[in-house]
């Protein structure tokens, strides 16, 4: 399921959860894996137009369930999308349950 978040300094926020069951292991490709959300492997891309408009994508795995932060903004201060992504990220991360 997905929910939609917005705030005032970088926009708004879709976080997706997908519950992966037993029977379906899943895995993120090493090739992908650029960064760690509290130790778990995660990627991170950022895809700028010459505009300035971004579109900022998080994704990692915990357990039965893969997370999805979406951000897209016409900020440019790219640093402080990051940073505020991986900060709500982090706290998810240590708030999970299967």
């Amino acid at each position: 399921f997905s929910r939609y978040y917005q705030y005032l300094d970088i926009g708004f926020v879709k976080l997706s959860e997908t519950y992966i069951p037993d029977n379906e292991p899943t895995s993120i490709g090493a090739g992908i894996v650029n960064s760690s959300v509290n130790g778990n492997d995660s990627y991170y891309v950022v895809q700028k137009s010459p505009s300035g408009f971004s579109h900022h994508t998080l994704g990692w795995k915990i357990g039965h369930k893969v997370y999805l932060l979406e951000s897209s903004s016409n900020k440019p201060n790219l640093e402080l999308v990051t940073d505020e992504l991986f900060n709500m990220a982090e706290s998810l991360a240590k708030n999970h349950t299967d």
